[in-house]
């Protein structure tokens, strides 16, 4: 039986979303891969065959997380690659659906709403439980 690809691919510009998902997912022992844009993100999924979950956001510069969808839903490599759309753009739910993303998720994320998200795509591990984190809203921008 063929292993699940454990690691999401965090696309952010923003360094403190991309900060507290990463320390999230590292909470559930999930390896986590940056990038922080459009191009960023494209290289880092042609050089990993382990990335089973894209996070992206679809402000950023260089190249728009929209255009990303649609790179990775033209390459026949990578066009199975899950992608959940996290932005604040109240457009974001039809952009997401109209370029071929698997979800989205509008910012600010609760959580638990991004933690029970990445598992349909990820195993996770247990929780550290001393992480002194609580449920809410995390992300505003």
């Amino acid at each position: 039986m063929k292993e699940p690809r454990r690691t999401v691919l965090v696309v952010d510009d923003d360094p403190d979303i991309v900060e507290v998902v990463s320390f999230l997912l590292g909470l559930h022992a999930v390896p986590v891969v940056v990038a922080r844009d459009g191009v960023e993100a494209l290289e880092r999924l042609r050089e990993s065959n382990d990335v089973g979950l894209v996070l992206l956001d679809l402000m950023m510069p260089r190249m728009s997380g929209a255009d990303v969808l649609r790179a990775v839903r033209r390459d026949p490599a990578l066009a199975r690659t899950p992608i959940v759309v996290m932005s604040g753009n109240r457009d974001a739910a039809a952009t997401a659906t109209e370029h071929g993303a698997d979800d989205c998720l509008l910012k600010p994320v609760e959580l638990d709403d991004l933690t029970r998200t990445v598992a349909r795509y990820v195993p996770l591990r247990e929780a550290v439980a001393a992480s002194g984190l609580s449920s809410g809203d995390i992300m505003r921008t």
